[in-house]
């Protein structure tokens, strides 16, 4: 959807919230787990 939004529509500000968007989904993703390996090791 982010590549059909830069390439075939041309719509530069969709594609690139869509890609903001995917950042930050990524990023929160990947704090959440860090959240929970750290409690799980402190709780051991």
């Amino acid at each position: 959807m982010i590549k059909e939004s830069f390439l075939s529509t041309r719509d530069w500000p969709f594609g690139s919230m869509l890609s903001l968007m995917l950042t930050i989904a990524v990023l929160a993703v990947a704090g959440i787990a860090m959240w929970f390996a750290r409690r799980g090791t402190r709780d051991a």
